[in-house]
């Protein structure tokens, strides 16, 4: 009987050792998927990045080609909502525990330090700008640019629809594999 009992006990204490180890590496995986899922929306923000200072380069390139007031001011628009959104993504990827992030992040503030007045100086000169004549060439090419310009907002919307898709795909999965380590 002392026999039978011992390989019972011996038999629970090895189960009950698995099952620690098993519930150890469940939270350990769920913890890397909670990472993985902050890492994943950081580096779409990133790559939201590129598209936004590439929105307000084209706004401000719209201004230089065509300075009328009612397109300074719908230009402006542009400009203030994508440097709210850089500003926002900036910030969201700005708690990345990433040191050599930490480093191109640092990099990409300074850009913006210096561009940021930069931007301003272009649409403070176009609203000195009186004449507002244009030949009928370049009448033709600011047409051209702003039927390119409305294409172009176009695809940008629909990547960064996919864009923003894709990374709720990633929040879906994590937050499927975190149910079932919780099960």
């Amino acid at each position: 009987l002392t026999k039978i009992l011992a390989i019972i006990v011996l038999l629970s204490c090895v189960t009950a050792g698995i099952t620690m180890l098993a519930i150890n590496s469940l939270k350990s995986l769920s913890d890397a998927t909670d990472r993985m899922e902050v890492a994943a929306e950081q580096a779409v923000d990133a790559a939201h990045l590129g598209q936004i200072v590439t929105a307000i380069n084209r706004a401000e390139y719209r201004v230089g080609a065509d300075p009328r007031p009612e397109n300074r001011a719908a230009a402006r628009q542009v400009i203030d909502e994508q440097t709210k959104l850089l500003n926002e993504r900036l910030a969201n990827i700005s708690k990345t525990e990433d040191d050599q992030a930490k480093t191109h992040l640092a990099a990409i503030k300074d850009f913006r330090q210096k561009y940021l007045p930069e931007l301003a100086d272009t649409i403070k000169v176009a609203e000195s700008i009186k004449n507002f004549e244009m030949r009928s060439e370049l009448e033709r090419l600011r047409n051209s640019i702003v039927s390119s310009e409305a294409a172009a907002e176009k695809l940008q919307t629909a990547a960064r629809k996919a864009a923003t898709r894709l990374n709720q795909r990633v929040k879906e999965d994590s937050d499927e594999a975190n149910a079932e380590y919780k099960r």
